[in-house]
């Protein structure tokens, strides 16, 4: 027997009823709930946590929840290009007591790319679905930050208008550096890439749909989201290099937090173990290892020619954190 908390005689307090997917039917979407434990709640993504349900316990509209939608506990967001540091720095957010770093839930986007009404409607539903996350997550937190899915990112305008309280970073890196990444451990989820999600210059892909190469595609779907995420106009960018240090150095007032000492210690440690790494302490060594793949170089630019050129346009149109400390 369980009840709304999702609290079970047999296991009290170690079971939350969380969030676990969205779907559409007839254009309206549904939130399904499950029992998650608490220690699953430490997965680095939260699909992960979503698989990991001991089972569902109930669907019901989003429209028909009735929630304060401006008490959401959104606190900060992260805009990313992938393999550039939002799990670490989701992991130091984490660290801090009271705040959870919500770590790329597919159920976002699948609200996003879902049929539209109008646009009151819709940011009624964006922000009813992270007000559902925090309502869920209480017990553990009462602030949330979040890693936007990538493509997330190709909605930065639409999210800015339905959160506009909550401010946004772009946490980006060098497209070498990311493709070598990918091609060392492919991205899930590009069977659902669509001509849409793709950057398209039309000297590369004139008349041509989505490319069969795995890194053609991720570069170009990830130079889309560096073009459309500028759409955010008060979006901050953020550079791999400055991490970990940048973190309790400006991101955490950025987000409206007052770091103690001790704090600053928590995060310091989150950044150690490698941050996709389950209860481990394996460090985090890929910077000193990562080399950018060599590229075939032609008349035509590559991939990654493509999404560095899209990736140093969003870093010179916005405003930059930095390592430095504030003068």
């Amino acid at each position: 027997m369980s009840n709304r908390t999702g609290r079970t005689n047999g296991e009290a307090g170690t079971l939350l009823e969380v969030p676990i997917d969205l779907v559409w039917v007839n254009d309206h979407p549904l939130v399904v709930f499950g029992l998650c434990s608490r220690n699953a709640l430490g997965f680095p993504f939260w699909d992960d946590v979503a698989r990991s349900r001991r089972k569902v316990t109930r669907m019901e509209p989003l429209d028909a929840i009735d929630l304060d939608t401006g008490n959401h506990g959104l606190i900060g967001g992260v805009f990313h290009t992938t393999r550039c540091g939002s799990t670490l720095v989701m992991r130091q957010f984490s660290a801090l007591p009271g705040v959870f770093g919500l770590s790329e839930p597919s159920m976002i986007l699948k609200l996003l790319e879902g049929p539209r009404t109008d646009s009151g409607s819709d940011r009624t539903r964006l922000r009813k679905l992270v007000a559902l996350f925090s309502q869920a997550l209480a017990p553990l937190a009462s602030r949330i930050v979040i890693k936007w899915p990538n493509l997330g990112g190709l909605h930065a305008a639409f999210l800015a208008s339905a959160l506009p309280e909550v401010p946004n970073i772009f946490l980006h890196r060098d497209a070498g550096a990311i493709l070598q990444s990918i091609a060392r451990n492919p991205l899930g989820g590009m069977e659902n890439i669509r001509p849409g999600h793709l950057f398209s210059p039309p000297m590369i892909v004139a008349g041509a749909s989505i490319p069969d190469d795995h890194l053609a595609r991720a570069a170009l779907s990830i130079a889309r989201v560096c073009k459309l995420v500028q759409r955010d106009p008060d979006v901050v960018a953020v550079d791999y290099d400055d991490l970990p240090d940048v973190a309790w150095l400006h991101l955490a007032a950025f987000f409206g937090l007052s770091l103690t000492p001790a704090d600053v210690e928590l995060m310091r440690a989150a950044a150690i173990p490698h941050s996709k790494a389950i209860r481990s302490t394996e460090p985090f060594r890929e910077m000193n290892t990562l080399q950018a793949p060599s590229a075939r170089r032609g008349p035509m630019p590559t991939g990654q020619d493509i999404l560095q050129a899209a990736i140093d346009d969003a870093r010179n149109n916005m405003p930059r954190f930095t390592r430095e400390p504030m003068r």
